[in-house]
């Protein structure tokens, strides 16, 4: 079982980003995703993180995904 806590991450992530350092804030989501693959939550915000540093063609299939885990949860 992994210590990485996918939730600290996330926070540590959107801490990041509210410095203005996207690509930390990526990083520090990439760990997440790679933790909880299955977590809507964190894919938007990765696909948002790639919106935000000019990488749409990374961003859309994160964005997709996520909103694919949501329906399946409902």
């Amino acid at each position: 079982m992994s210590d990485v806590n996918p939730e600290a991450l996330a926070e540590a992530a959107l801490r990041k980003l509210n410095d203005g350092d996207p690509r930390e804030a990526r990083k520090l989501l990439l760990e997440a995703t790679e933790a909880a693959p299955d977590r809507p939550d964190l894919l938007n915000a990765l696909g948002v993180v790639h919106l935000q540093l000019g990488e749409p063609e990374l961003a859309l299939p994160l964005i997709q995904a996520s909103i694919g885990r949501c329906e399946e949860m409902l």
